[in-house]
């Protein structure tokens, strides 16, 4: 069991609806830190990109395997890096810990680029490891749109970064994270990514993550559709951080009643 200082806790200020309230894995060395973002993006990337699915183009089904290897990835990382990083692993998720004052400029800026290595080096051990098996790219399917594949996947990374916040931020002062919310977190927050994959993996892949799409495309040199994964889990992330601060606006005014 984890205690309540473990998992993405935040520290209590007195606004409580627009403040800066930087999570307690800012007081760790910020080097560190990056380096343990590079490690576990890469793991996240090299779980995702080394299931053995044989083709993009299949029913959602065939990627099951995959989401379970990302399922186990993601528990697994958040319960080994969580309490120091904050594990984000993923830019979309950074950028809304930025937005609502979990995490500084510097060290949203510095976990992006740490991301990114760590997609590129997840996707490269991926390819020397199991070269039999698929690239990992994440494209649009040959019947699907643009539109399409920009909704799913801003739609996605808005229910995951959604997730993600209420499990790891408080929505108030007054109401601290519980221990049974922070243990149970990795595997809520794993079990909402295997439910996105499982949906939409035959649309765009499901990334839902820029730096796990950046990596296969650079290991192979295949930069088809990359621009999805670029716009839309940033809009995802942004809408599911202002949808955050609402549901804290909300509660301010009905404590205040």
């Amino acid at each position: 069991m984890q205690d309540e200082e473990s998992l993405l806790p935040i520290t209590p200020v007195k606004n409580p609806i627009f403040f800066k309230n930087p999570a307690s894995y800012e007081q760790h060395n910020l080097v560190v830190r990056a380096l343990l973002e590079t490690f576990g993006t890469c793991i996240l990337t090299f779980a995702a990109c080394s299931a053995p699915v044989p083709d993009m183009y299949l029913s959602s089904k065939d990627f099951l395997p995959s989401a379970i290897v990302v399922f186990v990835a993601i528990c697994g990382l958040i319960f080994t890096i969580g309490d120091f990083t904050g594990c984000h692993i993923n830019p979309a998720v950074t950028l809304a810990m930025f937005l609502v004052g979990a995490t500084s400029w510097v060290t949203s800026l510095v976990y992006v680029v740490a991301q990114l290595v760590g997609g590129i080096a997840g996707a490269a051990l991926a390819r020397f490891l199991f070269s039999n098996h698929s690239s990992g790219e994440t494209h649009l399917a040959s019947d699907a749109t643009i539109i399409g594949g920009l909704s799913f996947e801003a739609l996605g990374t808005f229910i995951l970064v959604m997730v993600v916040l209420r499990c790891c931020v408080q929505l108030d002062v007054r109401m601290p994270l519980t221990p049974a919310t922070q243990t149970c977190a990795p595997f809520i927050i794993g079990l909402t990514v295997t439910m996105v994959s499982l949906l939409g993996a035959d649309v765009t892949g499901a990334s839902l993550n820029p730096a796990r799409s950046l990596g296969p495309a650079v290991i192979w040199n295949d930069w088809t559709d990359q621009w999805i994964y670029w716009v839309a889990p940033p809009v995802g992330a942004s809408v599911a951080s202002l949808v955050f601060y609402l549901m804290r606006i909300a509660l301010r005014f009905k404590k205040q009643k």
